[in-house]
C-alpha cells in the first residue's frame, strides 16, 4: 500500500444516488449537481465530508456509489 499526501482542498469525484441527491438539496437547494459525461459530480473533498460524513457509519446506506475518484496532483 502506497500513502501520498492528499489537501482536503483537493477534489472528489462520486456519484450520487437519490439519498446522496436528497441530502445534497437539504443542505442547500442551489447547489450545483452537474455530473460529468461519466456521471460523476465533483467537490472539494472537505465539503463532500460536511455534506455526507454523518451518512456514513457501519450498516448505513451510502448516499453514493462506494467507488470514488480522488485528485492526486502530478509531483
Amino acid at each position: 500500500m502506497i500513502f501520498k499526501k492528499h489537501n482536503l482542498n483537493n477534489r472528489i469525484k462520486f456519484k450520487l444516488n437519490e439519498k446522496g441527491i436528497e441530502i445534497i438539496k437539504a443542505d442547500n437547494p442551489l447547489h450545483d449537481l452537474t455530473e460529468d459525461e461519466n456521471g460523476y459530480v465533483t467537490l472539494q473533498v472537505w465539503e463532500f465530508m460536511r455534506l455526507f460524513g454523518n451518512y456514513m457509519y457501519l450498516g448505513g446506506a451510502m448516499p453514493f456509489d462506494s467507488q470514488v475518484l480522488i485528485e492526486i496532483p502530478e509531483e
